[in-house]
């Protein structure tokens, strides 16, 4: 038996579809580099600074929490001494912390302007927890560039208040029911138990 050789023109054809057959291979490899590169990275959102140091929190179970606007953290105090724990913003820690701080609000009457000072805690099993949610409304706002806080929403319920309704016998029953079904809208079925409306004035 004899071998023959490939004649010039027989290698030359194979050589030929090479850079095709390369083409083929390599384009979709291409084109996936391509599109990864391009294909826009998700924002890194950093959550408030103030957020970061109150992530454990300490606070006794069952302590009362105070609706307030701003990132909320437990100062245990110094029993020693008279000074009792509590929770406050993060901005009022180290000043006047005894002052928590009145909701004040503009309510739904058009004819004559009225406001209303009230102060509202929340309560549950774990006081901890209902202080992380509450911060965790602020972290989403400030991600989502959105009044959505927990606080928005309570001063928003108190906002849609009208004048007369205040002065219903019932008013304070009605709104501890209105804002624990917000909140367990908002924070999880739930997690607070009680609502605590310590102070109510309306004018």
């Amino acid at each position: 038996m004899f071998r023959t050789r490939s004649s010039p023109g027989e290698t030359g054809g194979v050589l030929t579809y090479l850079p095709l057959v390369l083409m083929v291979v390599l384009m979709p490899l291409i084109a996936w580099l391509v599109i990864g590169y391009l294909e826009p990275k998700p924002e890194k959102t950093e959550e408030p600074a103030e957020l970061k140091k109150v992530k454990k929190i300490g606070a006794p179970s069952n302590m009362a929490v105070p609706v307030l606007d701003g990132v909320l953290g437990f100062v245990k105090g110094d029993p020693r001494n008279g000074i009792s724990p509590i929770i406050t913003t993060t901005n009022r820690i180290g000043a006047n912390i005894s002052d928590l701080g009145d909701i004040i609000v503009t309510l739904a009457d058009t004819k004559s302007a009225h406001n209303a000072v009230a102060q509202i805690y929340v309560v549950g099993d774990d006081t901890d927890e209902i202080i992380r949610r509450i911060n965790e409304t602020i972290a989403n706002a400030v991600k989502n560039d959105e009044r959505t806080t927990f606080f928005d929403h309570v001063t928003k319920l108190l906002s849609s208040k009208f004048i007369k309704d205040t002065y219903e016998p019932s008013f304070r029953k009605t709104l501890r029911g209105e804002i624990k079904a917000l909140s367990d809208q908002v924070l999880g079925t739930n997690v607070v138990r009680e609502v605590v409306i310590s102070k109510f004035l309306s004018k």
